[in-house]
């Protein structure tokens, strides 16, 4: 049943009677979905922030899945020239930010003392490929991206997006 994203295991039981006959079961399984993309908290700026991958529509949930390749953090800010720092982390936070470079009313969603900033990525258009290694059993990841604007030397931050990966 592929529009639901399940499948059906066919399979028999070793022991039974079977009067010269094989018996043959089947079952619908479903992949694991990891919960649906999460988002959480408040930018305080224009740019944007979304997970995806390979997988559209009815399929997306396979995207969450351990191991799937193709998958990334996209962005999107309104500026060419706007730099974009990535924060990954395995959880959350809510801290305001007051600085006077940094917009009015930012938030840190993510905390930085975990994974980390992930590479620099410049223009309205950024992407960092993520995928989590078969090794792992499950694991949530939180995402925040720290836009720098330098047409008008500030700061500003998108909200938080948060993924359960699964096998």
């Amino acid at each position: 049943d592929r529009s639901n994203g399940r499948f059906r295991m066919l399979y028999t039981v070793a022991g039974l009677p079977t009067n010269g006959q094989t018996t043959a079961y089947a079952r619908f399984l479903s992949h694991p979905g990891g919960a649906a993309i999460q988002h959480g908290g408040t930018g305080c700026g224009a740019a944007t922030l979304d997970f995806s991958g390979p997988a559209l529509g009815p399929y997306a949930y396979k995207n969450a899945l351990i191991g799937t390749r193709g998958t990334y953090v996209a962005g999107l800010s309104p500026n060419p020239t706007d730099l974009h720092f990535l924060i990954a982390a395995f959880g959350t936070t809510s801290v305001p930010i007051v600085h006077p470079l940094v917009a009015p009313g930012c938030t840190q969603l993510v905390p930085t003392n975990q994974i980390g900033v992930l590479p620099l990525q410049i223009g309205g258009f950024p992407a960092w490929p993520v995928s989590v290694p078969l090794s792992m059993v499950g694991v949530t990841l939180s995402f925040q991206d720290w836009v720098y604007d330098p047409l008008v030397d500030q700061l500003s931050a998108t909200d938080r997006v948060t993924v359960d990966f699964v096998r």
